[in-house]
């Protein structure tokens, strides 16, 4: 939340200020502070003031007194502000005057010097500037007889000034409408090879003569071209209507300059993917092509080519040597791009280096060495064919020959962008970047392409154009960045099923997992087909028909990925083919772990909740699992633990045949509250939780399995559980241990606290709440490894060194019904963490702490801003049927947080009392495993109605 306050005090302004704030703060969640003041505030007394904000407060405060109010007002972006609404004269603010010609004053300040060396000029000028008053029509013209041959000179600046002066000069003698077209021209060049913003404003004079509506045919359809031109770079969406529209209405007219806009639009629509726009005009485009000549006919040509697919005439003619060598080259890199991008990977290397070959001769050195990198990022999507060449040093070597650019562009968009994100202009960041890509594009600069696809979908991200952002990293085939964004998310679904036959493996990937974070909102319409998409991939990737390198995303890990995530949902012939396809992966060598063995536990999970017919299958590779060696049958107790255990009938006989070798099967037994037929791993367990822990001085030890060991212990007779709880309170209350070890303790302590004695119990109570009240946060060192600093090359996190949260674990575990309302009021005093697993974990603990009638009721949880919190909420008010307001239960059934609708669905389908109305809302729920519980859970109610 952001507030704003506002004073109007002269004197010990910083003491209003802390009272707003404290004011501002009762019962809310404020992040950031605006503070007016009108009188002005010393620096030393505002660095205090926000230091004492985000010390006491944790929030952002900006003050703005005076002084600051006056600095921003002068920022040339926001002095629009002042001359809008504080009446500051336009002359006074950006040095004009609205009687005089615009930039006439800085036109002869900057011109004499070229004006002066080009012989003749300076006469023309003198002349130009006479008859300005009295024969301003001819004034123009010898303006632009100066800007012609300060153009030829080198002079493209100078010669801007002169031709909007001869523009001013047109308005003055009446000629609007060729004062129109000259101003179409100027803001048509720079739009395509500088910044629309470095037109010096003309597009704002052209704007004014458009709107007065005196123009007339073609400079009417001429300024509104030139607009859209404009209008378009602008829009930071990629919405080509407007020029679209303007293409149209010059193709009507047959206008000259129709080639120049056509080549915009077309080139724009190929770098945003909208080839609809190209398809729907290809007439245009064909007569476009026909009148346009040298470089501009090349780039149309290729325009029709990209979006027809049909590249035979054009790339004959640059093998044929029928143009001119720099657009041959320009040529064959966009018809590599386009092989590279249709899967054609061999082809495209071909004619890769032939490109680099002929761009070489023809002095494009920058654009080789793209070409070059082009070649590399090619092999490093599909894995070379044959012997990897490296072209890095080639590229060095042709960038440093220098040459021309294809085409040609004065700025270099990338660092304009780059200069705006670290300025927080996001609408000029996302400018600049989508001229690089089309850059990029129409150059075919592929490496480029990609590092620009990236950024603009960061800047997408960062301004909440989720949807662009993902179509964008899966363009690029980033599947980190893809993971993160639809993370972070919540319950809005992208839908890329576009990019799941994408012939690009890197982009396939990219599909398949952005698709598989997102399985829980996939449509129930879209499963089957989907699943079908994917176990073809799988199938392919598995048989090695899938070019495609090794050190980028696999697609067929992905595509298993989203496999795994709805084949619950699938047919039952997709999950017996699964099964099928799954079954000779399991079978391995000592201590070999495959890529796909997450997935596949995931998919075997999915079939035994989804597919009762198969379940014995899939509990039998299961099995199969855990009888191999550690890593693997690990893996299966973390992932299936719980279907596992719900499904005893399909697992028990088999963990009882393993639990003598296997800890996995024995401790899965446990968990099933099933006896222990054979002890010998529960007493290997007990024998290494009483090991001896210390190590030698300056080695630190990292302890792992206390929990599952602890586990163990629970099925040996009592002394045992006794002698190993005293020995996990010892390593608890070394302070010599670093902070994991003692949290791994404390949570092995909670494993094994329920099969402890009363008196046992209510000791490890009270060492529990002493950690959950802070007083065991002293350790001697967190290892080596800590703190982290964020600079640091090598991190590694081992957890919060705070030992609070794992405190209350313990304690709502061993506490009886009257210490309940001890253990919430530390818990709840811990909420206020900024350290959401910290949250998560308390209210877990909260959880199951005993139902003691008052504990805080559900209207007091289910306003929480924390997810969890409310999921708790949630919780209680299952478990509290005689209290339950039914306000508040359609209010968690329609919680924004999946958390909270599935905690509520899951308890009530374990509830003795029925929420109908709540249940029904929640069986149509966005989330498939929530209308699971939810239905499930009616199912079940109804069948006891029935039988009642």
């Amino acid at each position: 939340m952001i507030v704003g306050i506002c004073t109007l005090q002269k004197s010990n302004i910083s003491a209003k200020i802390k009272s707003d704030i404290i004011e501002v703060m009762k019962g809310r969640e404020v992040n950031n502070v605006y503070a007016f003041t009108v009188h002005d505030i010393t620096p030393k007394a505002r660095r205090t003031l926000q230091a004492w904000a985000l010390r006491e407060h944790e929030l952002d405060l900006e003050i703005l007194d005076g002084r600051a109010v006056a600095e921003r007002l002068s920022d040339s972006d926001l002095r629009w502000i002042a001359h809008r609404y504080l009446n500051i004269s336009r002359s006074v603010l950006f040095g004009q005057s609205s009687e005089a010609l615009d930039n006439t004053v800085r036109a002869d300040a900057l011109t004499r010097g070229p004006v002066d060396a080009i012989p003749g000029l300076a006469e023309k000028l003198s002349r130009a500037v006479a008859d300005e008053a009295n024969q301003p029509l001819e004034a123009a013209a010898l303006f632009r007889e100066i800007a012609t041959s300060l153009t030829e000179a080198g002079y493209r600046g100078n010669a801007l000034l002169m031709i909007i002066r001869a523009g001013s000069a047109l308005e003055a003698g009446g000629d609007s409408d060729s004062a129109a077209i000259l101003y179409a021209d100027i803001v048509e060049q720079y739009a395509h090879t500088e910044g629309p913003d470095e037109d010096i404003g003309v597009h704002r004079r052209l704007g004014e003569l458009a709107h007065a509506g005196s123009l007339n045919s073609p400079a009417k359809e001429r300024a509104a071209a030139a607009l859209a031109v404009h209008s378009a770079a602008w829009h930071a969406l990629d919405d080509w209507t407007a020029l679209a529209a303007a293409v149209d209405a010059l193709a009507e007219l047959k206008d000259d300059h129709l080639s120049k806009y056509i080549v915009a639009l077309g080139e724009a629509a190929i770098a945003s993917e909208q080839l609809d726009l190209i398809l729907m005009r290809l007439p245009a485009f064909s007569a476009a092509v026909g009148q346009a000549t040298g470089i501009l006919r090349t780039r149309l040509s290729l325009v029709v080519a990209e979006a027809t697919g049909d590249w035979q005439d054009i790339v004959a003619s640059a093998q044929r040597r029928r143009l001119a060598p720099p657009e041959i080259a320009l040529v064959l890199a966009r018809y590599a791009r386009h092989l590279m991008l249709t899967g054609a990977a061999g082809a495209a290397i071909e004619i890769w280096w032939d490109a680099i070959n002929a761009g070489a001769l023809a002095g494009l050195g920058d654009d080789t060495a793209e070409w070059l990198y082009a070649v590399r990022l090619c092999i490093s999507i599909y894995g070379p064919d044959g012997v990897w060449t490296e072209t890095h040093p080639l590229a060095q070597a042709m960038r440093a020959s220098g040459g021309t650019v294809l085409p040609a562009h004065r700025r270099n968009y990338i660092e304009d962008a780059g200069t705006a994100l670290r300025r927080g202009k996001y609408a000029r960041a996302a400018h600049a970047t989508r001229r690089a890509l089309r850059a990029a594009v129409t150059s075919a600069h592929v490496a480029t392409e990609q590092f620009t696809l990236d950024l603009l979908a960061d800047i997408y991200a960062e301004t909440g154009e989720h949807a662009r952002a993902a179509t964008l990293y899966a363009r690029a085939g980033q599947t980190q960045a893809i993971t993160k964004l639809l993370g972070d998310l919540g319950e809005d679904y992208l839908d890329l099923t576009t990019y799941l036959t994408s012939p690009v493996p890197d982009s396939r990937a990219a599909g398949f997992t952005g698709m598989a974070m997102q399985a829980d909102l996939v449509p129930d319409e879209q499963v089957e087909d989907l699943l079908t998409i994917a176990l073809s991939e799988w199938e392919l990737c598995q048989t090695g028909r899938i070019r495609q390198s090794r050190i980028g995303p696999s697609t067929g890990s992905s595509a298993l990925k989203l496999v795994a995530a709805l084949v619950e949902r699938g047919t039952p012939v997709q999950a017996s083919r699964l099964l099928e396809i799954l079954d000779p992966l399991v079978e391995r060598g000592d201590g070999k772990y495959r890529f796909s063995d997450e997935a596949h536990i995931n998919a075997l999970v999915g079939i035994l909740y989804g597919h009762e017919e198969l379940a014995q299958q899939a509990a039998g590779q299961l099995i199969r699992m855990i009888e191999l060696d550690a890593p693997i049958s690990h893996q299966v107790a973390n992932l299936a633990g719980i279907a596992i255990v719900q499904h005893p009938d399909l697992f028990a006989g088999g963990l009882q045949t393993l639990a003598g070798e296997r800890s996995t099967a024995a401790r899965l037994l446990v968990r099933m509250n099933h006896d222990l037929s054979d002890m010998t791993m529960a007493l290997r367990a007990r024998d290494k939780l009483l090991a001896p822990y210390a190590t030698p001085q300056g080695v630190t030890a990292f302890a792992g399995g206390l929990n599952w060991r602890a586990s163990l212990v629970t099925a040996l007779p009592e002394a045992d559980r006794e002698a190993v709880a005293d020995a996990l309170v010892t390593q608890a209350q070394d302070r010599r241990e670093i902070a994991a070890n003692r949290r791994a303790a404390m949570a092995a302590l909670d494993a094994l606290a329920e099969s402890l004695s009363a008196s046992t119990r209510q000791r490890l109570f009270e060492m529990a709440m002493s950690f959950a009240r802070g007083e065991e946060d002293a350790t001697a060192h967190d290892g080596p490894f800590a703190p982290t600093h964020p600079l640091s090359l090598f991190r590694i996190d081992f957890g919060r060194s705070n030992l609070a949260v794992c405190g209350v674990e313990l304690a709502s575990t061993t506490c009886s019904i009257e210490q309940a309302l001890q253990v919430e009021a530390v818990g709840l005093g811990l909420l206020s963490s900024g350290d959401e697993k910290a949250v998560c974990a308390v209210v877990r603990a909260l959880y199951w702490l005993p139902q003691h009638p008052d504990l805080a009721s559900p209207a007091a949880l289910v306003g929480h801003p924390q997810p969890a919190v409310r999921a708790l909420a949630a919780s209680r008010w299952v478990r509290t049927p005689g209290r339950r307001d039914e306000q508040i239960g359609r209010r968690l059934a329609c919680d924004s947080a999946v958390i909270v609708r599935r905690t509520l669905a899951d308890d009530l389908g374990r509830s003795e009392v029925p929420a109908s109305d709540v249940l029904q809302l929640l069986s149509e729920d966005r989330r498939h495993t929530v209308r699971r519980l939810a239905r499930r859970a009616l199912a079940v109610h109804r069948h006891i109605d029935a039988a009642n």
